[in-house]
């Protein structure tokens, strides 16, 4: 059995990230904040990342109605992907006004066929 060289493996740690990422000072942004999506909050998920980027979304949405975000965002310049699944199968894109967009909602609108559907606002926290 060899000797342990405990200099060298201290270190070879001594470069590695702290599990909480505490001692990593530039260029990693990581998710601190995040809610999965279940019934009792309305299927809405989302993340928040370090640097106050946020993915949020809900999962089933009516159309012309309002999704309201778990996080507020910083401005209304912000992404809004949404889909939707028509009677044939067949995956649309939605839309929203932008004049209706405001830092804590924004209203979707699916094709006349579309009853439900998907939306995901990306953008910076408030």
């Amino acid at each position: 059995m060899s000797d342990i060289n405990v200099g060298a493996m201290a270190e070879a740690i001594n470069d590695k990230a702290d599990r909480d990422l505490n001692n990593v000072t530039s260029g990693i942004d990581y998710v601190i904040e995040s809610q999965l999506p279940t019934a009792a909050n309305n299927y809405t998920w989302y993340r928040k990342y370090k640097s106050g980027w946020v993915e949020q979304g809900c999962l089933s949405i009516k159309d012309g109605t309002t999704f309201n975000f778990p996080i507020e965002m910083a401005s209304t310049n912000y992404s809004v992907v949404a889909l939707t699944k028509v009677g044939t199968g067949e995956v649309k894109a939605a839309s929203t006004r932008e004049d209706l967009k405001t830092t804590t909602s924004c209203m979707m609108y699916y094709s006349s066929s579309a009853y439900y559907g998907y939306v995901e606002v990306r953008g910076m926290a408030a």
